[in-house]
């Protein structure tokens, strides 16, 4: 019996070290206060099919986190309502973002999609989303 779960927790240990945290700290504009905040990755690039890695609701000062584990580099959006932000996130790697308010020219009709510019904090010209602007 003891060889079992010294095996099982061997193989629990090999997975979880293959992970990455990663760590994702952000504020909303006080418009988003009370909402659901969602972050989410494409499974496939065919059929833009989505999976939640993590939801969170933005309190009363505008602040939400998220943590999962990824062992890639790749981007993931954020989503409040129809509003949609891009954010490139690698493995053991600590984010501070902001959210912006929608301003009167976006669109906020149900069932459309309207893209905002999301501002990381901290970032230095070496850092992935900096690079990608």
């Amino acid at each position: 019996m003891k060889p079992i779960f010294c095996f099982v927790l061997f193989l629990l240990f090999t997975f979880y070290g293959h992970s990455q945290h990663i760590i994702i700290k952000g504020k909303a504009h006080p418009s988003h206060i009370g909402k659901e905040i969602t972050l989410s990755d494409y499974l496939d690039y065919i059929t833009y099919t989505k999976v939640v890695e993590a939801i969170d609701t933005i309190d009363q000062d505008g602040y939400f986190e998220f943590k999962f584990y990824s062992k890639t580099t790749k981007p993931l959006l954020i989503n409040i309502n129809n509003f949609v932000g891009k954010l490139y996130v690698q493995p053991n790697f600590n984010y501070g973002i902001y959210f912006p308010e929608a301003d009167s020219l976006t669109n906020n009709q149900i069932g459309t999609q309207s893209s905002v510019n999301i501002s990381i904090y901290g970032n230095d010209s070496t850092e992935l989303n900096a690079l990608i602007n």
